[in-house]
């Protein structure tokens, strides 16, 4: 087999003189000299920072800015949220996601985690220490009910004052996690 190798002359539009192609070039050097990229989107000429990596591009980054482009997504998802067979797909994709991320990324095993805790927070581990030495040894009683909300099921040891290890609060997971969150307040003993 032969192959014929055939060059044409690119010659400049008629409509776009040489001299005018040449200026256009020369500012897109001084920019990239400078740092500085315009944005197709917008028409703003912006330091290299603000736009997005992209490899495909001749000069690695996006085309628009990262301005641009945040406005041009969240436009995207004002436009398909209310359409139910992308919701219902973007779930799917995003557990996908999930599960590929777990088998293929190293994630902290929980001892590293538990021990990076107890260095921080020294005072909530002996009073955790206490707290379940009481429990094993029978001067504190478990609960059968939420002291808040009354659910019953799944437990857990809740310390109001960290300096007092043995007041503790029988408490479920929600309840529990309300205990946490900022501006919410969780007296001791059940709600009327």
């Amino acid at each position: 087999m032969s192959y014929q190798l055939t060059f044409q002359k690119l010659e400049p539009k008629a409509d776009q003189p040489q001299q005018h192609q040449n200026d256009v070039l020369l500012v897109k050097m001084e920019n990239a000299a400078a740092g500085l990229k315009k944005c197709f989107k917008c028409g703003e000429a912006k330091t290299t920072n603000d736009f997005y990596k992209h490899s495909a591009m001749a000069d690695g980054l996006l085309g628009k800015c990262k301005d641009c482009t945040k406005k041009d997504a969240a436009n995207r998802i004002e436009r398909v949220k209310n359409d139910v067979n992308w919701v219902e797909k973007e779930r799917e994709r995003c557990r996908n996601k999930q599960v590929i991320y777990r088998k293929t990324h190293v994630v902290k095993t929980y001892p590293e985690v538990k021990e990076r805790w107890a260095d921080k927070n020294k005072i909530k581990r002996k009073a955790q220490f206490a707290a379940n030495n009481a429990l094993r040894d029978g001067k504190i009683k478990r609960s059968e009910i939420c002291e808040i909300c009354g659910a019953k099921g799944e437990l857990e040891k809740h310390h109001p004052d960290y300096e007092k290890p043995l007041l503790i609060q029988w408490l479920c997971l929600k309840c529990h996690g309300l205990t946490r969150r900022k501006n919410k307040y969780v007296p001791i003993g059940r709600n009327p």
